[in-house]
């Protein structure tokens, strides 16, 4: 049975080295003016609308780092197509025989619609990608949904040499050790601060908060990718 979808891949690597070069030009710059003014007001300005900025058009900005995919998954492979945003040309082409893949890593993104896939192959090739659009719709089923069905079919099928998930980070052992460090540690802030400065706990507990809030759901959705592969 052959099942065809297309989407889009981004190169995160050429899109983190933009981010990087970006971000650190609007630090560096908004430390020399707010050093020459003697205030830090223009740090504040010089940094934080561009970031705003940055924000809101993030989707047409990483449109410049994408490509066009077609995926084709067979009983017994998967093929994947990438092809120029513009005109459509052919760029890239690989084909994975499921009895030549040793393992995979699969990862919802908790900040947005990607999807990253991580194949390694028996002879030691590594493959990735990373899939853009992949939020799941009221009545659509996407990419990561039929590539673990396409996988558990297979797996089904196999005494041995069974394809095999990679857990994340935060579904791994060492994962959930951190999650519960940061979880004393948060509880132990927050006592301090109720101790020695109750009057600046709520400005000083939302970024804390709010970067564990994060950790914690990407850690649920590790754990639900986990139980994807049957």
């Amino acid at each position: 049975m052959k099942r065809e979808i297309s989407t889009v891949v981004i190169n995160r690597i050429k899109y983190a080295i933009f981010l990087s070069i970006y971000l650190g030009g609007l630090l560096f710059t908004s430390i020399l003016i707010s050093i020459n003014l003697k205030t830090i007001i223009p740090f504040f300005i010089c940094a934080g609308m561009p970031i705003i900025i940055l924000l809101i058009f993030e989707k047409k900005v990483r449109e410049y780092f994408t490509k066009k995919a077609s995926i084709f998954l067979f009983d017994d492979k998967l093929i994947i197509k990438l092809f120029d945003r513009k005109t459509d040309a052919l760029q890239n082409e690989e084909e994975f025989n499921y009895s030549k893949i040793k393992s995979f890593r699969a990862k919802d993104s908790s900040k947005d619609d990607s999807f990253i896939l991580n194949i390694n192959l028996i002879n030691g090739k590594k493959f990735s990608y990373v899939f853009l659009g992949q939020g799941i719709r009221k009545g659509e089923i996407n990419f990561t949904e039929i590539f673990f069905d396409s996988i558990n079919k297979y797996n089904n099928k196999q005494e041995q040499n069974k394809i095999k998930l990679n857990p994340n980070f935060f579904a791994s052992k060492t994962g959930r050790i951190c999650i519960y460090f940061l979880s004393l540690l948060l509880i132990i802030f927050i006592i301090v601060q109720i101790i020695y400065k109750p009057q600046t706990l709520p400005l000083s507990i939302i970024p804390a908060a709010s970067l564990y809030l994060i950790i914690l759901i990407q850690s649920r959705k590790d754990k639900q990718m986990m139980r994807r592969l049957k």
